[in-house]
């Protein structure tokens, strides 16, 4: 029975270091996961489009909206609220204006095309 209480006592170190490694870690993810939710929302480069908060957040929102089959609704229910310009993810923007639209994906006339 000593040797029993000796080898044990020898692996109570190694269990505490364990459970420490596992809060550290743990620690550290949850750090991760806090930075990207705050730099979303507060220094994004889109962070001043509206649009649901926990679409700003995570790409959840979004996914969730596809997977239940009424996203054409949901993204016309969206900008109904939010108006021509809506952010739908923390990379993605919805845009319903025609000007808008030109401005980001039109060509410009100006420019020559160097060969």
């Amino acid at each position: 029975m000593n040797r029993v209480n000796y080898l044990m006592s020898l692996m109570a170190p190694l269990a505490q270091s364990s459970s420490l490694h596992f809060n550290i870690i743990v620690s550290v993810i949850a750090i991760c996961l806090v930075s990207c939710v705050a730099y979303r929302i507060l220094l994004h480069p889109l962070r001043h489009i509206p649009g649901p908060f926990v679409a700003r957040c995570t790409e959840l929102w979004r996914t969730r909206k596809y997977m239940l089959g009424n996203w054409h609704q949901d993204i016309l229910d969206l900008h109904n609220q939010y108006g021509p310009v809506v952010r739908i993810s923390p990379n993605e923007v919805s845009i319903v204006n025609v000007d808008a639209l030109q401005a980001v994906y039109g060509h410009s006339k100006g420019t020559r095309k160097v060969t």
